[in-house]
This record gives structure tokens, sequence and C-alpha cells, in this order.
């Protein structure tokens, strides 16, 4: 009776492990805890190794539940390799934080995306790496119009072009810039407007800017609600969001998605920069852990019309004083 009951928990626990590992079969990767557990795979790899460890030191004290151990670890062993291998699958980019990102040519655009946890990062900084990169959109979750219109200035005394800036916030004084999205256009891109309407989420914004003349792609600047147990069914209401955004093929979204490639799911007309160029997994949160340890949560998403050329996460900025790192990805019309 003892051995069956060992076998029943066993195959419990396989079970178990493979909804944890795939959560997306009973469509639980946007509830608690499946959320939390999948949001960076190599992570949930090592603390299926660490479990085993503890198993062993378990097995060598509890002699005769060796077997009953065995078979648990049997099962964390496959979890640990599942999760690994679907973030191999995907890809981490370059480890070493090189890349090699082309400069936009004629017609395509260079988007870069950059939160900067509340204004933390200097607008000089922002504009080198602009000017670098020579961007035509930039995204930054958690940046003030007073620091977007600082960062414009940077950039033009670095003797970089125009840009005009539209600003989010749902802080009523815009005294804290957490709550604020600042999408910066490049002049030569055309006018953009952000009508009524078009500002949505309760915690943090996200912002759809509408080319003035229709001549130009649908911008959104992505910044969703983290998936906290008091913001879950926000959090769940900005991935619709951007499902729905992503019905027109003429869109660019970018930004702090809070979420990955498996919250993420079917994006309909539109294709994921990093997973298109062997970055899926790379995780751009938090800075202060390897990119192979964090969370992809910062993405550039291309509508049907367009089509990445290449995507990079940027390493080389862990120390500017953001705790996401920023992504970088030149977009070419189909």
């Amino acid at each position: 009776m003892a051995r069956f009951l060992a076998g029943l928990v066993v195959l419990a626990f396989l079970a178990l492990g493979a909804l944890i590992t795939w959560p997306q079969y009973l469509e639980l990767e946007r509830t608690l805890p499946f959320a939390q557990l999948i949001a960076s795979r190599v992570a949930l790899a090592l603390l299926a190794l660490a479990l085993i460890v503890l198993l062993g030191l378990v097995a060598l004290i509890a002699r005769p539940m060796r077997s009953f151990v065995g078979g648990l670890c049997i099962v964390l062993l496959l979890v640990a390799a599942a999760n690994v291998g679907l973030s191999w699958v995907r890809g981490v980019g370059d480890l070493g934080g090189a890349d090699s990102t082309a400069a936009a040519t004629e017609g395509e655009i260079t988007v870069l995306s950059w939160n900067t946890s509340g204004d933390a990062v200097a607008p000089e900084t922002i504009a080198v790496l602009a000017i670098e990169r020579q961007a035509a959109v930039l995204v930054l979750p958690e940046t003030s119009a007073t620091q977007a219109v600082a960062v414009t200035r940077a950039i033009s005394t670095g003797g970089g072009p125009d840009y005009a800036v539209h600003t989010a916030s749902l802080d009523p004084s815009g005294a804290d810039p957490t709550r604020a999205t600042s999408v910066l256009v490049r002049a030569d891109l055309g006018g953009y407007e952000l009508r009524d309407g078009d500002i949505s989420g309760s915690v943090v914004p996200t912002l759809t800017l509408r080319s003035a003349d229709g001549s130009g792609p649908t911008i959104v600047g992505v910044h969703l609600a983290p998936p906290l147990p008091a913001s879950m069914d926000e959090w769940r209401a900005g991935i619709a969001l951007v499902q729905t955004r992503c019905g027109d093929a003429n869109t660019l979204l970018a930004g702090d998605f809070n979420a990955t490639l498996d919250h993420l799911g079917s994006l309909g007309r539109c294709s994921d920069a990093a997973l298109a160029h062997g970055a899926g997994a790379a995780g751009t949160w938090p800075a202060q852990l390897p990119a192979v340890l964090g969370a992809g949560l910062d993405r550039v998403v291309a509508g049907g019309n367009w089509r990445a050329q290449s995507f990079a996460v940027l390493s080389g900025f862990d120390q500017a004083g953001s705790d996401h790192r920023p992504v970088v990805s030149v977009l070419a019309p189909r």
C-alpha cells in the first residue's frame, strides 16, 4: 500500500510539474501563481535543480524514502530540462551584450524602448543611445513629460534630430514619473496625435499615437500593470488591449509589457521582434541579473505590415539607474 500511495504522489507531482511548465494547456498562464513561475524559465529550472539537491539531502537522512525521493527528483529533472529547452529554442540573444543591429535604411524605422524607472536614467544617457541607434521612435515607460523634453534637448545638443513628445500620466499632479509613459517620435515621421480614448490603464498608462494624416503606422507606447495579486485583472486587460491593437496590421508596439511570450499568447497579425531574432527568452528585467536569468518584459512587436530586421537587448547600460534593460529593433515595411 505504501508503494502504491508513493506512486500516486509521484504521478500527481508529474502532473503538477507538467502544468507548471506549460500552464497554457489549461489556460492558466495568466493566473496566480503560474504567471509568476513561468516569467523566467531558466530561473524556474534552477529552482527545480535546487529542490533536487534538497531532496537528495533528505534521501541521505531517510534511506527508506530513497525510491520515493528518486521519483520526485526525476520529475524535477524533467521540469528543469523542459524549461531550459524552451528558453534555448526561443533564444537568449548574445549573452556577451554585443549585438549586430545595423542602422535603419530608407523606409525602415528604429524603435528604442527603455523603462527608466521613474526618471532614474539621465537624459544625456538616453540621448547618447538614441543618437547612436538613430532611433525614430523612443518609448520610455516611467518617464515624465519634463524628463522626456530634457531628453529631446540633450539629443539636439548632441547634434541629433528633432522629436515630438507625447506623454500620458495617471498622476494628476504629474509629480510621479512611475505613473507616466512618454513616447518620442522623430519629426520626419510626420505628425502624430494622442486622441481621446487612446490612453488606457488605471495603474500605469499605455498610449496609442495615430498618424495625423494616416500615412504612418500607429505607434503604441506600452506599459502594462505588473502581474501582482492586486493588479492581475488590470494586467490581463492590458494584454487584451495589446492583442486588440494587433488587429491593425499597420501598428508598432513597444515598451514594458510586464509579460513574456508565454503570457502574451497569440498576437494575431503581429510578430515579436525578439523571437524573430533568437532573443525571445532574453531577460530585460531585472538588470541586476544576467539576461539568461531575467524575464523578457520589454518587447517590440510589429504588425503584419512590418517585419523586424534586427533586435537586441542592450546590457551595456545595467548601471545607468534603471532596473530594466533597453531594447532596440529595426523594423522594415513588408
